[in-house]
């Protein structure tokens, strides 16, 4: 999978919480996102798995845009958040398998 990010960036009413965001990687190579509390990785997450979207900008998975083309690019990736809980009676295969889908 090739990933493209090109200049995102989220306001929300008066407060830019994502500026400019650009960055690409290319099938096989990894990258880590770290930094304090509201610096925009959970929103750069949640564009990148199309259930935000950018105020500007755009991101392309395997070419295909998070803006124009949702529905492809959600066959290509996934999001697991890692604030998401819990179900009672629900094991760790069931809970990937329901992300998975």
């Amino acid at each position: 999978m090739k990933l493209e990010v090109q200049q995102l960036s989220k306001s929300y009413k008066n407060r830019t919480v994502l500026k400019d965001v650009g960055f690409s990687l290319e099938k096989g190579q990894i990258l880590g996102v770290a930094g304090p509390n509201g610096a925009g990785k959970t929103t750069s997450m949640r564009i990148l798995a199309t259930l935000d979207e950018p105020t500007r900008g755009d991101a392309l998975v395997d070419g295909f845009s998070v803006v124009e083309d949702p529905d492809r690019v959600r066959r290509r990736l996934g999001f697991m958040p890692d604030y998401f809980g819990t179900y009672e009676n629900v094991d760790v295969h069931e809970y990937l398998d329901f992300f998975a889908r």
